[in-house]
């Protein structure tokens, strides 16, 4: 019967050990190309959270200026009701004599004052009618030849008089409605440009709040799509890991039941020898294990080295 430490028993351990290694291997070669393909994906991510960032920065970037282009068009359309406000409020200053009025006009503090006589006689309307009725008395008493007499002159002095009496009401009314028609546009001028400015205020607290909404939106969003592709890298990372180290537990594994494989057949062939030893001839393929003494032994009596039968 053969040796069974020999020949086949040995390649078969050889195999098993070979297997090992190539499973080993294998599992390593595994591990590595999972880890190779997680940093592949996590390069991935990052470079699309960047791309996502660029884009987000370019929308926020057409938005602002667009917002910022309304907002001076808006103030554009403002700007000449408060410029035209701004007019009506430093003329109306100046007529009415105060701070920040034109100090050097000739009408500067016109209407700051009460009606007064002065501006009775140079109402146009008094000095007018006065000229012409005084005209025609003139012209009647020289037709009648007493153009310097004592009547011409009482007479005259009687129509100053009534003349007076009624031009006053009629000039001090005359001098509140130009003094109306000159104030109260420009007080409406100054409103509106009160209002012009008011508008441009507000809109440019609104355009300011929507840019920092807009300015703390796009960080929100530059943070999160900055983190999502870092946590999605770190998850292939932690996966291209969690893979390696797999497949170095399975090469481990392997080469471990490679090596235990081939010395359990090595310790059964070592066995299988002891308990079949080699008759060197073409006997009982059970070797010496059921052969009977030749001289008289007991089973058992001796206790059999290797290669020796039960009975020697």
């Amino acid at each position: 019967m053969p040796d069974f430490t020999s020949g086949a028993a040995g390649a078969g351990a050889v195999g098993q050990v070979i297997g090992g290694i190539s499973g080993a291997n294998s599992s390593k070669r595994a591990g590595k190309n999972a880890k190779k393909q997680a940093k592949l994906a996590a390069a991935a991510a990052l470079a699309e959270s960047q791309k996502a960032q660029a884009l987000n920065t370019q929308y926020y970037d057409q938005n602002r200026i667009a917002q910022a282009q309304i907002n001076e068009q808006n103030k554009a359309y403002m700007a000449p009701y408060r410029d035209a406000g701004i007019a009506g409020q430093n003329q109306l200053l100046t007529l009415m004599g105060l701070q920040g009025g034109n100090t050097g006009a000739a009408d500067y503090g016109r209407y700051a004052k009460d009606f007064q006589m002065s501006d009775f006689q140079q109402d146009p309307g008094y000095a007018f009618r006065m000229s012409e009725g005084l005209k025609a008395m003139n012209a009647a008493a020289a037709a009648r030849g007493g153009l310097m007499s004592g009547g011409a002159l009482k007479a005259g002095q009687q129509y100053g008089q009534d003349m007076g009496s009624q031009e006053y009401q009629n000039a001090y009314q005359r001098y509140q409605t130009n003094r109306a028609n000159q104030l109260t546009p420009l007080g409406a001028l100054a409103g509106a440009g009160q209002n012009a400015a008011q508008n441009t205020s507000a809109t440019n607290a609104l355009y300011g709040g929507q840019m920092g909404a807009n300015s703390q939106n796009y960080a929100n969003t530059q943070n999160e799509i900055s983190m999502g592709g870092q946590q999605r890298a770190s998850g292939y990372l932690t996966g291209g890991q969690q893979a390696a180290a797999a497949g170095n537990m399975g090469a481990q594994n392997a080469m471990n039941t490679g090596f235990s494989n081939a010395g359990s057949s090595l310790q059964n062939a070592l066995l299988m020898n002891r308990l079949f030893p080699s008759s060197g001839g073409g006997g009982n393929p059970f070797g010496n294990l059921f052969n009977k003494p030749t001289t008289g032994g007991v089973i058992g009596a001796t206790q059999p080295g290797l290669g020796q039968s039960l009975y020697s």
